[in-house]
C-alpha cells in the first residue's frame, strides 16, 4: 500500500487527515537555500521545532517524518531536539554527495532511520552508495528540485523519461522502500494525479506526498475521507492491471508530459514491477 503523507497546516487538518486514512504527518523545517532555488513565488513551510513538539504530543501514535535543512546548514542542536521529539524518521534534503548522508547517518547514531531525499543530479548518481548505507530504510525522490537541477521545464519529465524507474530499481536492489513526488486530487493537477498514481503502483512505490494543490480547499469544508477513498480505489484498480495495461498507462503519461512540454520523450521499453511485490 502507498503511504500517503501530508504537511499539516493545523492540528485540525492533521486530525481530519489522519482520521480519513492519511498515513504520515510530514513536518518540514527546510529553509536554507530553498527560496533561491525555487524562486520568490515558491511556498516555504513556516513550521518550527515547536511545531514538531506540538504535533508529536498531540498525535503520539501517528507516523511522523521531519525534513531538516541540508547537512551543510543543519544546526546540530536542532537535530538533537528533533530526535528527542520522537519522529519515525528524519529526511535529509538537497544531498550533494555520499559523504553528507554518511555524516547525517552518523550524527543520528542509529536512534532513528534516515530517509535520504534524492532531488539533485549528484544524489541520483550516488544513489547506489546511499541506498546501501546501514540506517537508511527508505528512499524518496523529490521531483520539484530534481527538475530544477536537471534544467527541465516540467516537474514530471524525470518520471516520463524513465529516470524515476531507474532510481526505484536501485533502491529495490538494496532492499529499500521507495517513494516519489506529490499528487493533487484525482482529476486535478497539470498532470492528472490518476496517471501519477498509476505509475506509483506500476513501480512498486510505497509513499507519496499529498501536495498543496491536493489541500487547496482544506482550510474550509473538505472531504478528506472521500478524496483518500478515491486514491485507494484507484490504487486497487491499478493493482489489478495486466503488464500490457500498465505499459499502456505509462505511455499515456509519457504522451501527456510530451504535450505539456512540447518535447518528445523516447518511449523506451519499461521494466515492469510485479504488483504487490514491494
Amino acid at each position: 500500500m502507498i503511504r500517503l503523507m501530508v504537511i499539516p497546516e493545523s492540528v485540525v487538518m492533521a486530525r481530519d487527515a489522519l482520521n480519513a486514512g492519511v498515513d504520515r504527518l510530514f513536518l518540514d523545517l527546510e529553509r536554507a537555500g530553498k527560496q533561491d532555488r525555487q524562486g520568490t513565488g515558491t511556498w516555504i513551510s513556516s513550521q518550527t521545532l515547536e511545531d514538531v513538539r506540538r504535533y508529536r504530543e498531540t498525535f503520539p501514535d501517528a507516523e511522523m517524518i521531519v525534513r531538516t535543512d541540508p547537512w551543510s546548514a543543519l544546526k546540530r542542536d536542532d537535530l538533537e531536539q528533533i530526535i528527542a521529539f520522537g519522529p519515525c524518521a528524519i529526511m535529509l534534503p538537497m544531498i550533494r554527495d555520499l559523504a553528507e548522508v554518511v555524516a547525517m547517518r552518523d550524527a543520528i547514531g542509529g536512534r532513528l532511520p534516515l530517509l535520504p531525499l534524492i532531488e539533485t543530479v549528484a544524489s541520483a548518481e550516488a544513489l547506489a552508495g546511499i541506498a546501501a548505507l546501514e540506517g537508511v530504510e527508505e528512499i524518496y525522490v523529490g521531483l520539484n528540485d530534481l527538475h530544477l537541477d536537471r534544467g527541465d521545464s516540467f516537474m514530471f519529465q524525470a518520471l516520463a523519461d524513465g529516470t524515476v524507474e531507474r532510481l526505484a530499481g536501485i533502491a529495490f536492489a538494496a532492499g529499500r522502500r521507495f517513494g516519489f513526488g506529490g499528487i493533487a486530487r484525482l482529476g486535478h493537477g497539470d498532470l492528472d494525479a490518476e496517471l501519477i498514481i498509476a505509475e506509483h503502483v506500476r513501480l512498486g512505490s510505497t509513499a507519496v506526498m499529498l501536495s498543496r494543490k491536493f489541500k487547496d480547499r482544506a482550510t474550509g469544508p473538505f472531504d478528506w475521507a472521500g478524496e483518500i477513498g478515491r486514491i485507494r480505489q484507484a490504487e486497487a484498480r491499478f493493482g489489478q492491471r495486466s503488464a500490457a495495461q500498465a505499459e499502456a498507462d505509462r505511455l499515456d503519461l509519457v504522451a501527456t508530459v510530451d504535450r505539456i512540454t512540447g518535447n518528445k520523450t523516447p518511449a523506451g521499453n519499461s521494466t515492469h514491477h510485479e504488483q504487490g511485490s514491494r
